[in-house]
């Protein structure tokens, strides 16, 4: 929003003065541009976790599952984690009945698991094989004779989900008798029915059939269910009392679960029978349970060294935004910025799990929820892991681009303690911008290069000798840099052009304004900054002291400041809706070049404070519309006397409301 110190600097009624006021527009022009640049308006809480990995993990790992059940991801989650540095904690978010919200999650309450049911399965196939009970590379014709195809299919293939096989569930066979029990071999046949997706081994294409088919050929290989050579291979030898096949006579109760229809959660615990998941998704389990398995995936002696080298074999899965997706045998690995997560992803009929594991720092993470919604509970994992390892998991920023409109209605404007009346100015501005944002280094270093251009047009009431508009256009460079966990810098460079675009161009309307900071992160919500800002804008260099403060104030709340340039207040008290409330108080002294005035060294002294609130409503992730408006709580210029040939005077101008509208796309 333009400063409306230029409203009054273009609107003295003598040619000298309108020369000077002409000057005035420019450098407010600029200094608008600076502030913008250095402050903004972000449209989403980032998330970013905290730099420093040594303090309490337990109320960062409670803050992230709260941030999604305010976004009413899930009713509930339970999270269990082993950060790197040993030990396990267990937090807990939510209720386990949305229809009483006092009912606290039960930690120990098994939940369906979903598709991490999968990752059992194949340590028992690796098993086999290990054991020269079945061979990856061997077809499965012999499993399934009358299957088209299986002479051409192998285990691995159905382990990785390249086996071209066709998906069974949500079809309209299935879906019509969901509550009654299935076989495998009808599910199978279901699938074969819709007849395969491509060709064996020709790439990824996810289906849950060929776990089924996993399944039953460990049953013809054993002469066991699958599910019970899950429990004496794995449940059994590492403790693992409350895991299991929800499908048997003897499965516990399971805590309720829920989809989210519309927003809201409606229960679907007994939406399909178990036997629909099986060795594909029909298992169940606890947090602490899933966190044992991962541990003894990874750190353990279910697989030798040959088997889990075979497991991590992977190929390209299906990517998930800026998520990077790959799939071995029955694990998936998950690539967020420079944090790799090795685990699997479950989603049931009315929970969801995921089991993760960071090879690089050890830490292991497993998360639950009581809903059936794919990816809170694998975005919730990679944020924990995220806090443990100090890496950035936030999603990249997205260029964006956006355009608005400012109206400052007619005000009077008169000459400083004397009363008297010049005239009256009304100012509207059009502005346009772009940003293109560059992250490296491990999320340490962030530049934002952008261009604004912005119109200003002026109309008058009574005055004569009128400027009729001003433009300016800027680049800005702003870098910020993580020297340690705790330190920073702030570099912000943006060099411009300000002039009414009349006549030949000159030199003197170049502009240039330089930011240097030094900032310091007091724990994992408040970081400030002190530095020093030098505008050389027509004329000699200006050092302004500034001090910056970024603080999240809770997840949705924030302050952020350049003083003494703005402040601003943001609030979302919902995903699609944003508040701001923005003070911005400026001030300068400047010297003027002979060229441009056509006098000695002329210096010009304004200031000014506006005081707005605007409404920014996502209508889509990508594209948001704000409302703005506010008053200005003081306006004054004034043009210095003494040995320099400007006639002096302060001008007030009235003070008065300021509206806006804008239109963002992208970050």
């Amino acid at each position: 929003m333009p400063n409306p110190a230029a409203a009054a600097a273009i609107s003295s009624p003598t040619s000298k003065e309108g020369t000077t006021r002409r000057l005035v527009a420019r450098l407010l022009l600029l200094l608008t541009l600076a502030a913008a640049a250095v402050l903004g308006w972000p449209a989403r809480a980032s998330g970013r976790p905290s730099t420093d990995p040594s303090r309490s993990l337990e109320p960062r790992a409670t803050r992230v599952l709260e941030r999604h059940l305010a976004r009413r991801e899930f009713p509930g989650a339970v999270l269990a984690l082993r950060p790197r540095a040993g030990g396990t904690l267990l937090v807990t978010a939510g209720t386990a009945d949305p229809t009483r919200r006092a009912a606290r999650i039960d930690p120990s309450a098994p939940w369906i698991i979903g598709s991490t049911t999968k990752t059992f399965v194949a340590v028992v196939v690796l098993q086999l094989a290990r054991e020269g009970k079945l061979a990856l590379d061997a077809t499965v014709e012999r499993f399934f004779p009358d299957l088209p195809g299986a002479s051409r299919i192998t285990i691995r293939q159905l382990l990785q989900h390249t086996s071209g096989m066709a998906e069974y569930l949500h079809t309209d066979a299935v879906d019509r008798d969901a509550r009654r029990a299935w076989s495998a071999r009808e599910l199978i046949a279901v699938a074969a029915a819709r007849g395969p997706v491509a060709e064996p081994g020709a790439g990824f294409h996810y289906a849950n059939t060929n776990y089924l088919m996993l399944g039953e050929i460990i049953e013809r290989v054993t002469a066991r269910p699958w599910h019970a050579e899950v429990r004496s291979r794995v449940l059994e030898p590492l403790g693992l009392r409350h895991t299991g096949y929800a499908g048997e006579a003897s499965a516990p109760r399971l805590g309720a679960g829920y989809v989210l229809a519309s927003g809201e959660p409606v229960e679907a615990t007994a939406l399909w029978h178990p036997s629909i998941g099986g060795a594909a998704g029909g298992m169940y389990s606890t947090a602490e349970d899933l966190l044992a398995f991962t541990l003894a995936l990874f750190e353990g002696d279910l697989l030798d060294t040959r088997s889990a080298a075979e497991m991590r074999t992977f190929v390209r899965g299906e990517d998930h935004g800026f998520v990077a997706h790959a799939y071995g045998l029955g694990l998936e690995r998950y690539t967020v910025n420079h944090l790799t997560v090795l685990g699997h992803m479950g989603t049931g009929s009315a929970h969801g799990a995921f089991i993760g594991y960071d090879p690089a720092s050890h830490a292991a993470v497993a998360v639950q929820i009581n809903a059936a919604n794919p990816g809170p509970a694998a975005i919730v994992a990679a944020e924990v892991l995220g806090e443990v390892t100090g890496k950035d998991v936030s999603a990249p920023p997205a260029p964006s681009a956006s355009a608005g409109y400012t109206y400052f209605p007619y005000q009077t404007l008169e000459r400083a303690g004397t009363g008297e009346r010049i005239g009256e100015l009304r100012v509207t501005t059009q502005q346009v911008s772009a940003t293109y944002p560059i992250v490296a280094n491990e999320g340490r270093t962030r530049l934002d290069l952008s261009v604004a251009y912005q119109r200003l047009q002026f109309d008058y009431r009574g005055l004569t000798h009128p400027l009729d508009s001003a433009q300016s256009i800027g680049v800005t460079a702003f870098l910020r840099q993580k020297l340690t966990d705790r330190w920073g810098l702030v570099l912000v460079a943006s060099p411009g052009y300000a002039d009414d675009f009349e006549g030949p161009a000159t030199l003197d309307a170049v502009t240039m304004t330089v930011v240097g900071a030094g900032t310091y992160r007091f724990g994992d919500r408040l970081e400030v900054g002190l530095g020093v800002a030098i505008q050389n804008a027509f004329g000699e260099p200006l050092p302004l002291p500034v001090a910056s403060i970024d603080w999240t104030i809770t997840d949705r709340l924030w302050l952020k400041s350049i003083l003494p340039i703005s402040a601003e207040l943001t609030w979302l008290p919902h995903r699609a809706l944003g508040v701001r409330g923005a003070l911005l108080v400026n001030g300068g002294n400047y010297h003027g070049a002979e060229r441009v005035y056509g006098v000695v060294n002329p210096q010009l002294n304004y200031s000014a404070a506006v005081a707005d609130l605007g409404v920014r409503w996502f209508v889509l992730p990508w594209l948001h519309v704000t409302v703005h408006g506010g008053h200005t709580l003081f306006r004054r210029f004034e043009f210095s006397e003494g040995r320099h040939r400007v006639p002096g005077g302060k001008y007030d101008l009235a003070n008065g409301p300021v509206y806006g509208i804008d239109l963002g796309v992208g970050g």
